[in-house]
């Protein structure tokens, strides 16, 4: 059994690092001339989009959609250290996932086949394993991540008259401080 949560464990992480470097990935080639180029070609006939080369230049738009993926790619890498982060990077996978649907759903030549698929089954593909795996980190956070409770020890010490043994019962007070209760572990 044991065995066995260690291959879960490497293939999860393996999935996390694999997803989360194609979004590195993804993200610096919007960086790029080229990058620049694919993302103009595909946003300037969008109705939102292309509002935003009326002020901004075409590598300005295509670097503000690159830093998102790069981030979350990050985050999600980062996951796997502190567990915390992956309802970040959860939600961050959703939101991406959300906004690429929508991109599709309202670009006008989406249904156009390139290649013998259309734009949209191929952003479909590439996206919803992001997708899985970004609700899986957000369900992994949830079970790692355990907030730390305060731990009661029990301590043997003699009393201070060494008559009997006492058990103490260490608690912390209003300032901080540790205070010893003692609690006789022999009843008369």
């Amino acid at each position: 059994m044991k065995e066995n949560s260690k291959i879960e464990k490497l293939g999860y992480n393996l999935s996390v690092i694999g997803a989360a470097s194609l979004l590195i990935l993804f993200g610096i080639q919007k960086f790029t001339f080229s990058g620049t180029a694919g993302i103009k070609s595909m946003t300037e006939g969008h109705f939102v989009f292309s509002t935003l080369y009326t002020f901004l230049t075409a590598r300005t738009v295509s670097i503000l959609l690159g830093i998102p993926q790069i981030a979350l790619g990050l985050l999600m890498i980062a996951s796997l250290r502190m567990a915390g982060l992956g309802k970040a990077a959860g939600i961050g996978g959703i939101v991406i996932f959300a906004s690429s649907l929508l991109f599709l759903i309202s670009y006008p030549d989406a249904w156009m086949l390139g290649a013998g698929f259309s734009q949209t089954v191929l952003f479909i593909v590439r996206d919803l394993p992001n997708l899985a795996l970004s609700l899986r980190i957000w369900g992994d956070s949830r079970h790692r991540y355990v907030s730390p409770q305060p731990q009661i020890t029990r301590k043997k010490i003699n009393s201070p008259r060494r008559i009997s043994p006492v058990s103490c019962l260490p608690i912390k007070d209003a300032s901080k401080k540790v205070i010893c209760i003692p609690i006789n572990i022999y009843s008369n």
